[in-house]
Formats: structure tokens, sequence, C-alpha cells
């Protein structure tokens, strides 16, 4: 219920995740490389239009998440 509003003008920013700062850097590594073959494959670009389309918002409408395709 409700109503989801996309203020205007939409704007592109950056956003990133954070994880806890521990000595064994394997699992920091490991999200690195796996957030960076999903965006390199367009998966996050997928899964976030798929979300989009759930939520009735035309994905067309709505700035991407990958910033190469911000232009287009």
């Amino acid at each position: 219920s409700g109503k989801i509003v996309l203020p205007q003008p939409i704007q592109y920013s950056a956003s990133s995740a954070g994880v806890r700062r521990e000595p064994d850097k394997t699992w920091r590594d490991f999200l690195n490389i796996a957030v960076a073959y999903y965006y390199d494959t367009g998966k996050t670009q997928e899964l976030y239009e798929e979300f989009l389309k759930f939520r009735g918002i035309d994905p067309k409408k709505s700035p991407p998440i990958i910033k190469e395709m911000w232009a287009k």
C-alpha cells in the first residue's frame, strides 16, 4: 500500500557496500570479485530492473545501476 515517487530531476549517485575490517581479507576480496562480476555481466542491472517491475515502476523511467548506461 502506498505510492512510489521518483524525485525529479533524477540524479545519479555512486553507492557501495561496507564490511567490517578484519586481518583476514579473504571475505572482503571475495565480495569485491563477486560484486565486480555481477556488475560487469549486467546481472546487477537485471536484478534491479526485475525489482522495479515488481514494484510497478517502469525501469526506463528510473536511473540505471550501471553507470555506463546513464548517458543512454
